[in-house]
């Protein structure tokens, strides 16, 4: 079991000997920065303790940016301080009526999450198993709000939400986690590893500022961000492989990694 959720540890782990972003390793003459994997803007000023920093390009840093902005303005909206009058932080929210419930829901419209929660990722794997994981890794996941593909009709849960749930929930109990805690613990990483189809998959549980709040806003049941990812070079060292022991526990939401 790898955690990292000390500033003595992150500081430990800062630099893998590798770009996070591009898993080039380090050439002399490279332009370095320290990046914020989870930007420090969307954290509030008291939780600025245990940075999660890693070493990037600084030619791989700057697109990162753009990013980092979009998601800083979805957590201004959950810490209730966005400012939707600002052009230069304006979200495109719309507004529609669920087809089969009639529902009133507000979404953010032409943003493009799979980018953020993917470049995260690439930075926990980086930090937890010192690998490189690449942009072309097979994965999926659930975010933690309703997505929508037209504007009348809600994404469904994918299939794979609540077995994940379940396996991250049922190797906490065992204490065999992979983990990283950083941000004050608001930010919440966790994952373990199985076989799925023949092949080495990490499942995974991310939280930031128990986000699954924004679920409620909407009316639809609260659910955590969750998924997988499968590696190219299989099992990394030292990753926590998935308890095998069956025993059985109450659950009172499903959907929800980080049920207490």
């Amino acid at each position: 079991m790898i955690k990292i959720s000390t500033q003595v540890e992150f500081r430990r782990r800062r630099d893998p000997g590798f770009c996070y972003l591009c898993g080039k390793a380090w050439k002399k003459g490279d332009l370095i920065s320290a990046d914020h994997v989870v930007p420090k803007k969307a954290i509030q000023p008291a939780d600025r303790t245990e940075a999660f920093i890693l070493r990037v390009h600084d030619q791989c840093h700057s697109p990162k940016k753009t990013w980092d902005e979009r998601i800083v303005e979805v957590l201004k909206v959950l810490h209730g301080t966005h400012r939707p009058e600002k052009r230069a932080t304006k979200l495109n929210f719309v507004v529609f009526k669920e087809r089969n419930t009639g529902e009133q829901l507000g979404a953010v419209q032409d943003f493009d999450f799979n980018r953020i929660i993917l470049g995260w990722l690439i930075g926990f794997h980086a930090a937890l198993y010192r690998e490189p994981l690449s942009h072309k890794a097979q994965w999926g996941y659930t975010l933690p709000w309703p997505t929508f593909t037209n504007p009348s009709t809600v994404d469904p849960i994918p299939p794979q939400h609540v077995p994940i749930v379940r396996a991250i929930l049922a190797n906490r109990k065992t204490r065999n986690l992979d983990s990283v805690f950083a941000w004050n613990k608001k930010l919440r990483y966790e994952c373990v590893w199985t076989n799925m189809q023949g092949r080495d998959t990490c499942l995974f549980a991310l939280d930031l500022y128990s986000w699954s709040r924004l679920s409620s806003k909407t009316g639809q049941p609260a659910r955590s961000c969750v998924g997988f990812y499968h590696p190219t070079g299989g099992l990394p060292p030292g990753g926590s492989w998935s308890t095998r022991l069956a025993f059985p526990f109450k659950v009172q939401n499903p959907l929800d990694a980080f049920e207490d």
